[in-house]
């Protein structure tokens, strides 16, 4: 069992003199392949964790609030000319800060808030112009519920809200300075608590697309895109284009490092042109780019993206790049094993003349059945498809044995145990596979000083490159230093 990589040239064709002559695109290439919108990432904030917990503390606030008007309604019917009203308005900021607490997204919010203004028309608009301890309490919903919503969210809301404080003057024909002092109060506080909010939302928005976006291109960063990719190869089948420049460390030293982040700006831009809308395209590091696409159409997509990259900057420069495929759920069904088996792809493209397309074409790198690398791993670090073949290394002088060498020998295809993150516990199977009783020299004692290697080989078997390569095994940890 071994992982093979087909590899399909794709060379680009010459573009002529016109197309040469076409200048790099310049800018900020927008975010991610237009893989994520704004809305989305307004849906990725509203639903963060922290962002969830500081508007449920609110929400309970504001019910908090709802249930001390009704009670302090219920002792002291005084304290407004229509209790039965104002116990419905508290009622109202009770069931709204229960809307809140267990819906609280923003569609429901904007019923929610429109609803909530009724309060307002039941507490102040249908009362008397006095200020008392249910104004207050009023008061102090209408700031939780703008802060338990993260912001002021419709129009209706605020309309309804200026409404109820309108009301009475409109009723008595006359307006109180406390009634006026209140209207003063309730303005300034909830433009006070939208302005916060608002920009509380755009530093949150800032933040996010900072974190999820790489400062130089735009691209998705390596653990957005990383995200990305796991949520799209849970949804179905997908495919993953990796590619890298290969002239682009030669442009760093003629041309300097800030020629070589215009080169890369204008290498994302053409990519996610290429790319389209529904195809996000990250930055995974140094010249190293990647793109989510569908399943189909993976190797044409590829070829053109050779071809926009082949195209020369405004200096006659041009840029030669190779491109690793692999496709989800054939090579890997998680976004690890699948950036795996792209990279494998894209190694033997450069090891194959660069300026290529490569597409991964071994076991599924997270299948455990028999076929699959992993289990093909798991039997191989058990011991099976394993023989030893153990020879002394002699003095020629006088014949003194001073160490020996253990050849551990696969019967069948080695899987990739790097690629797959196994190298050690299978180096560990090469050297704790031989039983020197069963198969060790006839002679009766090693020497006291000895030290134990094994070289595992195998006469057709390919690794992460693109040629049969014997990897030595150690017989002790390797070293993390």
């Amino acid at each position: 069992m071994m992982v093979a990589v087909s590899t399909i040239s794709s060379r680009a064709a010459d573009p002529g003199p016109a197309a040469r002559g076409r200048a790099w695109r310049a800018g900020a290439p927008g975010i991610g392949g237009r893989g994520r919108s704004t809305g989305t990432m307004a849906e990725t904030i509203e639903r963060s964790e922290h962002v969830l917990r500081a508007r449920r503390t609110a929400a309970r606030a504001r019910g908090a609030v709802g249930i001390a008007g009704i009670a302090l309604i219920a002792g002291w019917h005084s304290l407004s000319s229509g209790p039965v009203l104002a116990a419905a308005g508290f009622a109202i900021i009770l069931a709204t800060a229960l809307v809140q607490l267990l819906a609280p997204r923003l569609r429901w919010l904007t019923i929610e808030e429109s609803l909530a203004g009724l309060a307002g028309v039941f507490i102040i608009g249908l009362g008397d112009q006095r200020v008392t301890v249910l104004s207050v309490l009023w008061l102090s919903a209408v700031a939780s519920g703008v802060l338990a919503r993260g912001g002021r969210v419709h129009w209706i809301g605020r309309a309804v809200l200026l409404g109820a404080l309108a009301l009475p003057v409109v009723r008595l024909g006359r307006i109180e300075h406390q009634h006026a002092g209140l209207v003063v109060g309730v303005i300034w506080l909830l433009l006070t608590c939208g302005r916060l909010t608002t920009e509380l939302n755009r530093l949150l928005a800032l933040a996010r697309h900072d974190a999820d976006h790489d400062g130089l291109t735009g691209a998705l960063s390596r653990a957005a895109f990383r995200r990305e990719l796991a949520s799209r190869v849970q949804d179905g089948p997908v495919g993953l284009l990796l590619v890298d420049l290969d002239n682009f460390g030669h442009i760093n030293k003629v041309s300097g490092h800030a020629a070589g982040d215009r080169v890369l700006v204008a290498a994302v831009a053409r990519l996610i042109e290429v790319a389209g809308a529904g195809r996000p395209v990250g930055r995974l590091g140094g010249d190293e780019f990647a793109m989510i696409t569908g399943a189909d159409g993976t190797q044409e997509l590829a070829a053109r993206a050779l071809q926009a990259l082949s195209l020369p900057d405004e200096h006659g420069n041009a840029l030669r790049a190779s491109v690793g495929i692999a496709a989800a759920p054939r090579d890997g069904d998680d976004a690890d094993a699948l950036l795996r088996a792209g990279d494998i792809a894209l190694r033997v493209a450069k090891r194959s003349g660069k300026h290529q397309v490569a597409v991964y074409a071994g076991q599924s790198l997270t299948d455990a059945g028999p076929g699959g690398a992993q289990g093909a791993l798991r039997r191989l670090i058990a011991g099976e498809g394993i023989t030893m073949v153990v020879q002394p290394i002699v003095e020629p002088a006088d014949g003194t044995i001073h160490a020996f060498e253990a050849l551990a020998r696969f019967r069948t295809r080695a899987p990739t145990a790097r690629c797959t993150g196994s190298r050690w516990p299978t180096s560990s199977a090469c050297a704790g596979s031989s039983s020197w009783p069963a198969c060790g020299p006839p002679w009766s004692s090693f020497p006291g000083s000895r030290r134990a290697a094994c070289s595992a080989s195998t006469s057709r078997a390919r690794s992460c490159s693109t040629s049969a390569r014997s990897r030595s095994c150690s017989s002790s940890p390797p070293s993390t230093g």
